[in-house]
């Protein structure tokens, strides 16, 4: 069975965490982002979600190419 374990991830710290994991010198990744973002999320599987995005940027963007990863805060509008 799959479940979630929600709880208060701070977003940006995680992503700090996992780049000079995955930062090489042929692909530098540079990170724009707030101070944090906390969001409600099961952290082990936010972090998957990250660390797949981050291998399949460094492992298939062309030599000597940074990475950038912007992370922003956007206003939910409600439709009703």
């Amino acid at each position: 069975m799959f479940s979630l374990d929600l709880q208060p991830v701070n977003l940006v710290q995680l992503l700090e965490e996992l780049v000079p994991i995955w930062s090489t010198p042929q692909h530098a990744i540079q990170v724009q982002a707030p101070d944090e973002l906390i969001i409600t999320a099961d952290r082990d599987r936010i972090q998957q979600v990250l660390e797949n995005l981050l291998s399949n940027a460094t492992t298939y963007a062309d030599s000597d190419t940074s990475v950038q990863v912007v992370i922003a805060q956007e206003q939910r509008v409600d439709a009703s």
